[in-house]
């Protein structure tokens, strides 16, 4: 059952995770200040609270809560990593939104599908060996299904769509991504075991472990040639 409502599009922000010649690479993320807006709005502000302690150098944030006229408080902890802002206020803040996930505070993130924007709906830049964009990405829709994960999302630029998702999602449709190394269209991909694997799945794999956008023979070959 779940205890905190589904996030809204304005309380859902973007970052980039890679940015290419060719395009960016775009996480979907909550802030600290939008948990404590929820856990307030659902618990009331006098049922949750946080303390957080140094362990072996890490950061912790433990994050109490509890039902409204209950006295039993439920404990959850997770460590913070330093954010590209003030480092002690980045961990903390980090912290409290990964505790805030084993509560159930946006979970409906990890099911974000693969965003990547091309380079002509942005404005990329080079500086020496390095790409950056300058563009205040926002998300100005999403909606979900009856599982609760997104399948609808609009990604803006300063009102103009870039990337847009309708549900259904179609993984294979005509605006699927393309392989980077022999330029196919990436279709889904069913293992041994009968288990289908999304595009987003293989997109973000492929990208995680060979920083290219790459489809699932392309992924085979790379690995067969490793290991000859």
């Amino acid at each position: 059952m779940r205890n905190f409502r589904l996030l809204t599009a304005d309380e859902i922000e973007c970052r980039a995770q890679q940015i290419r010649e060719n395009g960016i690479i775009l996480l979907l993320y909550k802030t600290a200040r939008t948990d404590a807006a929820l856990l307030d709005e659902t618990l009331g502000m006098f049922n949750w609270q946080v303390k957080y302690e140094v362990i072996d150098g890490t950061l912790y944030c433990n994050l109490g809560i509890r039902e409204k006229g209950s006295t039993e408080w439920v404990w959850k902890t997770n460590c913070g990593v330093e954010s590209n802002m003030e480092a002690e206020k980045g961990r903390a803040s980090d912290a409290l939104k990964r505790a805030g996930f084993l509560v159930g505070l946006g979970t409906e993130l990890y099911s974000a599908p693969f965003i990547f924007i091309p380079s002509s709906k942005c404005n990329i830049m080079k500086k020496g060996d390095k790409f950056y964009c300058n563009d205040e990405f926002e998300v100005t829709k999403v909606g979900y299904d009856e599982a609760e994960r997104i399948n609808e999302l609009e990604i803006s630029v300063k009102g103009q769509v870039v990337w847009k998702l309708t549900p259904p999602a179609r993984p294979a449709r005509e605006d699927a991504p393309i392989c980077e190394r022999c330029g196919k269209k990436i279709v889904p991909y069913t293992d041994p075991n009968g288990k289908t694997v999304s595009v987003q799945r293989i997109c973000a794999n492929s990208v995680n472990r060979f920083k290219q956008i790459l489809c699932v023979d392309c992924i085979k070959e790379i690995n067969e040639s490793h290991d000859s």
